[in-house]
């Protein structure tokens, strides 16, 4: 099992993502400043051609200076648009990068195709207990489908 930094590094680079953001006036804007916890929260919207595998449109970070930790979301502005086969691409990304989900579930298979056009479907998430920790979700129901990745030390 690769370490959990090697970890993040593999994501980041599968969603083309930079994890650590030092220039927040490069595309993002700034929603909100939250001082009673030395917060910020800046946003980005993305163009067809930098999607997250052609599903997510919106990035939001949460950045957490008090406690040293990013949120990163992820989210799409039409989620009934999403494609399976984009969905499935992108969970088969995430389980070669850190296997089995905390479920146990391993690459996208037919119950999860059925749970989401049903609108029952629970998502994937995976989590590191070791520094540094992480943890990533994946949810989506008619209204929302999201990506969130919690980054602590």
């Amino acid at each position: 099992m690769k370490s959990p930094t090697s970890q993040l590094n593999d994501i980041a680079k599968a969603l083309n993502i930079n994890p650590i953001i030092s220039d927040y006036s490069n595309g993002y804007t700034q929603v909100k400043v939250i001082n009673s916890c030395n917060c910020l929260i800046i946003k980005k919207e993305l163009t067809d051609k930098n999607r997250i595998f052609n599903i997510f449109d919106i990035e939001e970070r949460l950045i957490d200076n008090q406690n040293n930790c990013l949120q990163i979301r992820f989210r799409s502005s039409n989620p009934m648009d999403s494609e399976i086969s984009d969905i499935k691409d992108l969970i088969n990304a995430l389980h070669l990068i850190m296997g089995n989900d905390s479920s146990y579930f391993s690459t996208f298979c037919p119950l999860d195709e059925a749970r989401i056009n049903s609108q029952r479907w629970f998502g994937r998430s995976w989590s590191s207990v070791d520094k540094p920790k992480f943890n990533l979700r994946i949810h989506k129901d008619s209204s929302l489908f999201e990506m969130i990745i919690i980054f602590t030390e």
